[in-house]
This record gives C-alpha cells, sequence and structure tokens, in this order.
C-alpha cells in the first residue's frame, strides 16, 4: 500500500510537469507540498532536446448580431435593424429574393459609440418576397477574418397604391355609349359596371386594359349609369375605390335609306348598317297609313306590292333591337319618296339619212314630262344631244359615215321623286362632209405650213398670254415671227386661229358665235365644232382619246371642262396632235407647262376636274 506522503510527492511532480514551464523545486513541511519555480539563467534556453517553450494566447470571440428586425414602411420601403457586437469591426447586409444567391448590399463600420444600426432599401418592387441576414465581421492578431452570421428573416412588400380613375367622358352615338376615363399609376386593367333605370345594383360588363369602352349592348331611349375601377398590376385583388357615377341616354342610328334599284313594277331598297340593330321593318304609307311590307336581317329590300310604271311611294325603314326575347330600342328612318321606272317610248321612227335630213321622231311615253336623246357610235360613251319637251328631233351630229345608236328616254318628277324611262334605241347611217372646206382651210397647206415651222422658232417659244389679261383677237395671235412692233403672244386658241389663217383660212364663221376675242376664244371654236357639221369624236379622258387610235398629226384636240370655273382654272384647252402614232401623247399648243410659258410641242396636260375631249379630224 502506497504511503499516503509519497502519493502527494507523487501528484505535485506531475502537476509541475504540466502547468509549469519552468523547472520547480518541492519541499515538504508535514504533510503539505511546496512547489518553487526557478529561473533560468540565460532568456531562450531550452529546458532539454524534447522540449520547448510555446506562449499560450486566448482566441477572439465574435458573436452574432443580436435584435436583427426588419420592418416595412410606405408599402415597399425595407429597414433592417440590429445591434452590434463586442469585437466586431464592420456589419454586411446580404440580400436575396429566394433562399440562394445572396448579395452584399450594405457595409457599415462598427462605431464604439454605437450599438444599434439600420438601413433602409427604398422602392422595391411591389409585392414581392426579400430575404436578409446580417452578417458581422473581425480580424484577429494573425489578420484572419472571423465571421459571424444571423439567422435569415424575411419580408414581403405590399401592394402599390391605387387611386380611384378620373372621368374623361361619356358620349353618346347611335354606336352605343362611350366610357372614356384618365390612366391610373400601377394599373394594368380596368372593371366596368353598369346599371340602369330601375335596378337595384351594380353589373361588371367589362375588363379591359384600355381606358376607354364602348357599350353597344344598350337599348334606346334608356337611362344607364356607369362607374369604373381599377386592378393592380401586381395583384389581382388590389383594387381601387370607384369612380365617380355618369349617366346618359342611349339610342340606336337612324337608318338612311336610299334606292338601290328599280324598274316598272318594283323598286329595292338599301340602307347603312346600323349598330346594335337586330333587324329592320319596311313600311309603306299607303290610303292614309303606314303598311307593314316585311323585316329583313340584311341591309337591302325589294318590293313590288301595289307598284307599276310610274308610281311614287313613299317608305320608312325602322331599325329595332331585341333583348331577351324583348324589344328594347326601334328607331325609325326619315320619309324616302321613290318612283318605279316609266315604260320605253312603244316607238322610235327615222327619216333621212344625210347631216342636212337625217331626223327622228317618236311615240309618247305616259307619264313623261320631258325627252332626252343621246347618240353613240363605235363603242364610245354616248353624248346627249337632246333634253326638252317635244317628241322629234333633228339630228345634227351625224357627221361621219358610220352607223350611229340613236336612244330615247323620257323622265319626270312625281310630287319629289325623279324617275326615267328604259331608253328605246334606233340605228341611224349619216354621210360624211368636208370638215374645214367650210372654212376655206387646206389641210395639205395648213400642214405644210407647220412643219415648215417645225424648228425655226416662228411659232415655238412665242410667249403664251392669257385670255383673262387680254381683251382683242390681234393680241392673242401675234407669234415670233410676225413682223410686228406689238408686243408677241398667243394663247391656245389663238395658236389655233394663227396657224389656220396663215393657212388661207377665213375666220369669220367661228367669230360669228359671239364669245369676246374672236377666234381667240376657244368656246366659239366648240360651237363651231358642234354646229358645222365637222367629223368630231368625243372622250372622257385622253387617254381614252389615244387608246381608241382615231388621231392623226393635224387634227385638233379640244378639251371642255363639264363645268367651267376660271378662278379653279377649269378652263377650255386647245391643240394640234403631232404625235408620231395615234397613241403618242404629244400636241402643238400654247400652254404653261413644266416651267415654260409658250408655244411648245409636249404632252397634253392633265386636269383634275371632269371635262370632255373632243378629237376633230382635218380632211386629207
Amino acid at each position: 500500500m502506497i504511503n499516503k506522503r509519497l502519493y502527494r510527492i507523487i501528484i505535485c511532480l506531475i502537476l509541475s510537469i504540466s502547468l509549469v514551464s519552468e523547472p520547480v523545486m518541492l519541499g515538504f513541511a508535514g504533510d503539505n507540498i511546496y512547489a518553487y519555480a526557478v529561473e533560468n539563467e540565460s532568456a531562450g534556453e531550452t529546458g532539454g532536446d524534447d522540449q520547448q517553450q510555446e506562449d499560450d494566447s486566448q482566441q477572439l470571440v465574435l458573436e452574432k448580431p443580436g435584435n436583427f428586425a426588419l420592418k416595412l414602411s410606405n408599402t415597399r420601403n425595407i429597414t433592417v435593424t440590429w445591434n452590434g457586437v463586442k469585437n466586431a469591426k464592420g456589419y454586411q447586409v446580404l440580400r436575396s429574393s429566394a433562399t440562394s444567391d445572396w448579395k452584399t448590399i450594405k457595409t457599415i463600420s462598427a462605431s464604439a459609440s454605437n450599438n444599434t444600426y439600420s438601413f433602409t432599401n427604398y422602392e422595391m418592387a411591389y409585392n414581392k418576397l426579400y430575404y436578409y441576414k446580417i452578417k458581422a465581421y473581425a480580424y484577429d492578431e494573425n489578420s484572419n477574418k472571423i465571421e459571424s452570421v444571423t439567422d435569415v428573416k424575411s419580408i414581403r412588400t405590399g401592394d402599390p397604391y391605387i387611386s380611384a380613375p378620373a372621368i374623361k367622358s361619356l358620349t353618346v352615338s347611335g354606336s352605343g355609349i362611350k366610357y372614356q376615363w384618365y390612366s391610373v399609376k400601377n394599373a394594368s386593367k380596368y372593371e366596368v359596371y353598369r346599371k340602369k333605370d330601375g335596378d337595384s345594383s351594380y353589373t361588371k360588363i367589362a375588363t379591359t386594359s384600355n381606358t376607354s369602352y364602348l357599350d353597344d349592348s344598350v337599348g334606346s331611349r334608356i337611362k344607364y349609369y356607369y362607374k369604373v375601377r381599377a386592378v393592380s398590376a401586381t395583384k389581382a385583388d388590389n383594387k381601387s375605390n370607384f369612380s365617380n357615377v355618369y349617366s346618359r341616354y342611349s339610342y340606336l342610328y337612324r337608318p338612311s335609306p336610299w334606292l338601290n334599284d328599280r324598274g316598272t313594277s318594283f323598286i329595292k331598297l338599301k340602307w347603312d348598317f346600323v349598330p346594335r340593330a337586330t333587324y329592320y321593318n319596311v313600311y309603306r304609307w299607303y290610303n292614309s297609313g303606314w303598311r307593314y311590307l316585311g323585316k329583313t336581317t340584311g341591309r337591302t329590300f325589294k318590293t313590288t306590292w301595289k307598284l307599276s310604271a310610274g308610281t311614287r311611294a313613299v317608305y320608312q325603314v325602322e331599325a329595332v333591337r331585341v333583348e331577351n326575347g324583348k324589344k328594347v330600342a326601334i328607331r325609325g328612318s326619315k320619309d324616302f319618296v321613290a318612283a318605279t321606272r316609266l315604260k320605253a317610248t312603244s316607238k322610235v321612227t327615222v327619216t333621212g339619212r344625210t347631216p342636212s335630213t337625217a331626223s327622228i321622231k317618236w311615240e309618247p311615253i305616259p307619264k313623261a314630262t320631258r325627252y332626252s336623246v343621246y347618240l353613240s357610235r363605235d363603242g364610245l360613251e354616248a353624248w346627249k344631244v337632246y333634253d326638252g319637251t317635244e317628241t322629234s328631233l333633228k339630228l345634227n351630229d351625224l357627221y361621219q359615215a358610220k352607223d350611229y345608236t340613236v336612244t330615247v328616254y323620257g323622265y319626270t318628277y312625281i310630287k319629289g321623286a325623279y324617275t326615267y324611262s328604259y331608253g328605246n334605241s334606233k340605228t341611224v347611217l349619216s354621210y360624211k362632209n368636208n370638215n374645214f372646206a367650210v372654212l376655206g382651210l387646206s389641210s395639205k397647206k395648213f400642214l405644210e405650213n407647220l412643219n415648215k415651222h417645225r424648228y425655226d422658232g416662228y411659232y415655238i417659244g412665242t410667249p403664251y398670254r392669257s385670255l383673262q389679261d387680254i381683251k382683242s383677237e390681234s393680241s392673242l395671235t401675234r407669234p415670233n415671227g410676225y413682223k410686228s412692233s406689238y408686243k408677241k403672244g398667243m394663247n391656245c386658241a389663238g395658236f389655233i386661229a394663227t396657224a389656220f389663217k396663215d393657212a388661207g383660212a377665213d375666220l369669220t364663221l367661228i367669230r360669228s358665235y359671239g364669245y369676246s376675242v374672236g377666234a381667240a376664244n376657244a368656246c366659239n371654236w366648240v360651237n363651231f365644232f358642234n354646229n358645222s357639221g365637222v367629223e368630231v369624236y368625243r372622250y372622257s379622258s385622253m387617254k381614252s382619246l389615244l387608246k381608241y387610235g382615231r388621231a392623226e398629226m393635224g387634227d385638233i384636240i379640244c378639251r371642255v371642262p363639264h363645268k367651267f370655273d376660271a378662278k379653279k382654272k377649269h378652263d377650255y384647252h386647245m391643240a394640234i396632235f403631232w404625235g408620231n402614232s395615234p397613241s403618242h401623247n404629244r400636241v402643238w399648243h400654247s400652254t404653261i407647262q413644266g416651267g415654260r410659258s409658250a408655244n411648245q410641242i409636249s404632252a397634253m396636260p392633265s386636269v383634275d376636274y371632269d371635262c370632255t375631249y373632243m378629237l376633230v379630224k382635218l380632211k386629207r
């Protein structure tokens, strides 16, 4: 058994070796043991081959930041707060929109005077979940970074504030009621509510991303009330308050019928589409009352009821809207007056076959009060040669050995309704005359003179002078080649007159038609063309004239406006055809064209008003 005193000695030795870095000496006094440290005589000496002196250092401890909290303000501002910890050199605020992909969004240095820290993220996305954590950091005496991190906290931003829409307008038309409002910030769509007189509550009638809505399901003469609210772009159940309530009465468009077709025993009506109309009723006024003729879902209606040739009738078209099996809107048209066609004349008789003897007569048409006679030939557009009350006519316009078609129409007005008959046609044959021989013109000399002066400047380059400024024929018929001290100049008719006179023509007959400045006025020439028996073709455009291939060099072309208007420059124009082929658009004329105001050879100028192009043939 070990002696108690020896046991104590052994324990002290063990403790001396493990706890003291310096040599120790032990002493005993009774049962007590004493330990004495022995100093090394020279610093840095080791106590033996296997022993090494070391300095213990205490490890740096960094706690997690405390009281870590997140707070939301103004819907989308996030404030982060925490308490500082001992030994921390600074703090990092980390954020993520998930539980990974962390980013340091702020670094704050530690402050000895401040134990509470905060940081605010401003204007974050609406209605979004964010994750945060705080990281404290420090450095030990060996510059090693030591960190401590809080637990993760999350917070969701709020929904944006959505204001009630401000109303822009509420307008009524035949298409319905159009509701308009101003756009609302942070809203992606709008809900439109409506009620009408008699309803106890509003019904949502539309959801739209637009800032307007056309309510085309309204009836007629009914008062409707409307309100609208905005819906958040980020959360569907985040909605604004309702706008102010606006109200309007509705109506349907009034149908506007017109005559689509007619015969001697039928009338066909047509009208514009009426928005929201379910169908249309058609009525006729007959024997002091409106008679129902039928209904249609289309926009035309043909009737034969109580109709014969020359019958006047008054109609109304009624637009009807049906909802849930009930008529909720009716809108009638204004009275529309129409008449069936007259019958054609029963007989057209032709007498004479030459320009001096050709004439026609026709049987009167029942109910007709006036007659129109048209001529046509060779596929050309027909032209009117008579309008009057007589039932016979001498045909002065037959100037060529061709077959003409003469057509007679009757027409009348029956209490505000214009109507006319079908045409009755007859074929007439006439003989060719000598064209400009009545003026003493030699066609050969006319062409020779023009070709002679084609390049010498006799005509070409002569300044253009306007009929509106000059009041004498002589002032408008002076080419450059005339030996005269007077001012040179020609207008379009003046050039034709000059070329005719230079070829030996006598223009007395042209001047006899009485318009000012004599042969320098195109109106006098047109009257001559229409009444003297020259060979004339009429076309609706210069394109048509060239297309038919009748034009030859030296022929006269005259453009006649359907309505003369000097202010708008809807004027006559005369020229000599000078194309290399019948389809070549080139004429010799005095004009203002292409920056030149002079006599020239160029294309016939185009115009934007309705006119007739007369091609007057030069006898060859």
